[in-house]
């Protein structure tokens, strides 16, 4: 029984975190060649997966402390889909990010900003220049 119990208390919380809706489901009607540009002002994660519709999915999940306070902006901006993410109010001070789970037509373009979070780095041929905080 008290292993039973131990198993409960820790698989529960683990798959309400996996069953829970997406704070943000959005879709756009698009076609292949496009651009997608993300800037999180807000930081967070973003994992892009490629498919065969031409149709842009995106999902947003609200993570940490300052997430409720989150705003995430989703637009068919004519040459592609544009996506960005700021606080309400200050954002000094905020612990908080969104967490985006994109799919998108095999040929896409993609220019893509976090202010902190996981980049798709293993999926495509990227590459990446580091560039310092402070320019000198």
């Amino acid at each position: 029984m008290k292993a039973l119990l131990l198993v409960l208390m820790f698989i529960t919380p683990a798959a309400l975190f996996a069953l829970s809706p997406a704070d943000f489901d959005k879709e756009f009607a698009t076609s292949a060649g496009k651009k997608l540009e993300v800037d999180l002002k807000t930081g967070g994660a973003i994992s892009i997966v490629g498919w065969d519709k031409d149709v842009v999915a995106v999902k947003g999940y609200r993570e940490g402390r300052d997430g409720y306070d989150a705003v995430l902006e989703m637009e068919d901006g004519g040459s592609g889909i544009v996506i960005g993410s700021h606080y309400k109010g200050s954002s000094r001070n905020r612990n908080g990010s969104i967490r985006l789970e994109i799919s998108v037509p095999h040929r896409y373009d993609m220019h893509l900003e976090t202010m902190g979070g996981a980049l798709p780095s293993t999926m495509w041929k990227v590459r990446w220049r580091a560039r310092p905080w402070a320019d000198p």
